[in-house]
């Protein structure tokens, strides 16, 4: 989703759904899950997610 963004309404309203904000509550629980399910799927390969790649703009609203 994040490599073909583009800022329409369709690609904003998947994001509130499917996405989370960095400013949630659930922020770093989720993080951590994602983390561990990684690491369990393909321990030889997996890394630390680089969260200052994400777009920090995306959650506002318009």
């Amino acid at each position: 989703m994040l490599a073909n963004f583009d800022g329409s309404p369709a690609d904003r309203a998947r994001f509130r759904r499917y996405g989370v904000s960095r400013a949630d509550a659930r922020f770093w629980e989720l993080y951590d899950w994602f983390q561990a399910t990684g690491e369990a799927a393909d321990p030889k390969n997996a890394g630390i997610f680089d969260l200052n790649r994400y777009a920090s703009t995306i959650f506002e609203e318009e």
